[in-house]
């Protein structure tokens, strides 16, 4: 959120991870070396409500799902960006 007069702005996203670190933390099924668990592959920016949904329903959403759900945003925000910059809608 924006500053204010008074006050700083306020980042009101999370940091997710797609598999947890943590070794009975969401999708942590899946095992990656450890410096992996932190690079952005394995990341996702989302508000609270949706991080808690995604790790509390980590049945339905998978690794799979994530990832594909992340790769759909990128590609969206890809063609939104070069759109923007060659004058098209």
């Amino acid at each position: 959120m924006p500053e204010t007069k008074n006050d700083a702005p306020s980042i009101v996203g999370d940091e997710c991870h797609i598999i947890s670190p943590k070794p009975k933390g969401p999708r942590s099924h899946q095992k990656l070396l450890p410096k992996e668990y932190d690079k952005f592959a394995n990341l996702l920016l989302l508000c609270k409500p949706h991080h808690k949904l995604i790790d509390d329903q980590e049945s339905t959403f998978t690794i799979a799902l994530l990832r594909k759900i992340k790769a759909d945003h990128e590609r969206c925000v890809f063609r939104s960006k070069a759109a923007t910059q060659f004058g098209g809608k």
